[in-house]
């Protein structure tokens, strides 16, 4: 789509650590990609966020709700995955048993036998009367929130400078990707992690000149792809500035202090997908 041809894990001068990509475009211009997901939670509930992860996404593309939306919490720890499809096929049959003219909705629960520790809880909303039996209309209206102090952009600094000084002196343009999950992250957090006083690239220092540019998603999942935010941050002192096919994309420079920003195509334009993909067929 964006006419790269990708290297996997491919060798580096300088370093016997190998990054995720060489991407080589149409004109044989090269660079490096490292990717990082940052989800504002310890190594260790990683695995766990991946899991809840599975669950949204199996329920946002498969459970079909004409009349409905639903709001999914879930109480204590996944500790082993779930059977997603038996998970979607109850969830579709308690729909079943509901009626649009009931003024109280009953909640739904959900528990698996290999996580004892752990139950999903859903919660019907009705859609409004034009929306029903809508295409493009999402399934999944809200999430859960964790309280606490918003440190989102620290997260992904730190995430960030990791691979930015995991390859010493790269002699290419050098591009990390990094795709914001945490229930935090905000376009506002991303900047300020990339460009704040604390930043990456605080504006009037040169820092990390071997990374060319950063390639940050917001909310990037299978199910959010046409219409999560994306957009590539420039390094205003790049040792190899980044010059490729990502800058189709919307873009951002620190110039004299201010974040400016340009429009580009979204990623579900390059895709050949609607705004509303999945839910329009």
């Amino acid at each position: 789509m964006t006419g790269h041809n990708l290297q996997i894990h491919p060798k580096i001068d300088g370093t016997q650590k190998r990054p995720d990509f060489r991407a080589t475009d149409t004109s044989t211009r090269t660079a490096i990609l490292e990717c990082k997901v940052v989800t504002e939670t310890p190594e260790d509930e990683a695995a766990e966020e991946s899991r809840f992860a599975d669950i949204l996404d199996a329920i946002e593309t498969k459970v079909e709700t004409p009349d409905f939306f639903l709001m999914v919490d879930r109480k204590g720890v996944i500790r082993q995955p779930i059977d997603c499809g038996r998970l979607c096929r109850k969830i579709t049959d308690w729909l079943g048993g509901l009626n649009y003219a009931w003024k109280g909705l009953p909640v739904f629960e959900y528990r698996d036998k290999k996580n004892p520790r752990f139950f999903l809880e859903i919660k019907p909303h009705h859609k409004r009367p034009s929306d029903r039996g809508k295409s493009g209309v999402r399934t999944i209206i809200a999430l859960p929130i964790v309280a606490g102090f918003v440190v989102s952009h620290t997260d992904i600094c730190k995430a960030i400078r990791r691979k930015a000084g995991r390859y010493g002196q790269v002699s290419l343009p050098f591009v990390i990707i990094v795709n914001c999950i945490g229930q935090m992250a905000d376009i506002e957090e991303i900047q300020e992690a990339i460009y704040g006083s604390e930043g990456l690239w605080p504006s009037g220092r040169k820092e990390h000149t071997r990374v060319s540019a950063v390639l940050a998603c917001l909310h990037l999942f299978p199910w959010s792809i046409a219409k999560a935010d994306v957009r590539l941050y420039h390094n205003p002192h790049a040792a190899h500035p980044y010059d490729g096919p990502l800058t189709m994309l919307p873009q951002a420079w620190l110039r004299n202090g201010q974040t400016e920003m340009a429009d580009g195509k979204h990623p579900r334009e390059i895709f050949g997908l609607s705004e509303s993909w999945p839910s329009d067929g």
